[in-house]
């Protein structure tokens, strides 16, 4: 059973053991006693996952093994979390009023095997889509991360899809929350079974003080006139 509480991934998988006796595990003939086995589905990749109410059909190498989601007589959990981003910005730690201030998330895709039952199973996680919380009561979504000026060949202060414009000075806090999609295959498969739901990872803030830039027209430079306007 796969379950998901948008923190944090959790697997669990039970055996049962079919009239009392035998292990669970067992190909789709069961065991004695009035513990019927449910009828397995039709055979088709040379492995796959069927996901029902109560039963999940595992097929592999041409057998079914069945692991019942009742009658628990032993369970195993699994819990995974992708790994926390990363936030920054530019100009690093100011911006000007007025003019876009750009950040920068990272978040990498990510997998984590382990063994549930005697089954292998891997589970990964893709970035989704990144919130960006400007600290000024909005908030920017966006596809990816984004990218600095100088990668996308673009002078500073120009728009970018995770830009942000603030129109009062201040000290802003900016937080990042990305949502990862997750998936889970068996180890020795090439499917993925895509998890319905994201997982959610944060960032630490990242503040940026937003101040006022003024220009004057001068005679001579600060370097001529150290006295003069604005020097």
């Amino acid at each position: 059973m796969i379950s998901n509480d948008n923190t944090q991934l959790d697997i669990s998988a039970s055996e049962t053991v079919p009239g009392g006796g035998g292990s669970g595990g067992s190909d789709s003939s069961g065991g004695g006693g009035d513990n019927q086995s449910p009828e397995s589905p039709a055979p088709g990749d040379d492995e796959d996952v069927f996901i029902g109410c109560s039963t999940q059909y595992v097929l592999c190498n041409g057998q079914f093994t069945i692991v019942s989601l009742s009658d628990i007589t032993l369970e195993d959990l699994a819990s995974f979390r992708p790994p926390a981003p990363s936030l920054s910005g530019e100009p690093l730690g100011f911006g000007l009023l007025g003019a876009p201030t750009n950040r920068v998330a990272q978040a990498q895709s990510s997998e984590f095997a382990a063994t549930i039952l005697d089954m292998d199973v891997v589970v990964r996680f893709t970035p989704a889509t990144y919130v960006f919380d400007n600290g000024d009561g909005s908030t920017t979504t966006s596809a990816t991360g984004g990218a600095s000026w100088e990668s996308l060949g673009a002078p500073q202060f120009s728009p970018t899809d995770t830009s942000h414009t603030y129109l009062t000075t201040g000290n802003y806090p900016i937080s990042l929350t990305v949502h990862f999609a997750p998936e889970v295959r068996l180890d020795t498969g090439t499917n993925w079974y895509r998890v319905p739901g994201t997982i959610t990872a944060g960032a630490p803030t990242y503040s940026v003080q937003i101040v006022e830039a003024r220009t004057a027209l001068v005679d001579r430079t600060c370097n001529q006139d150290p006295d003069g306007p604005g020097c």
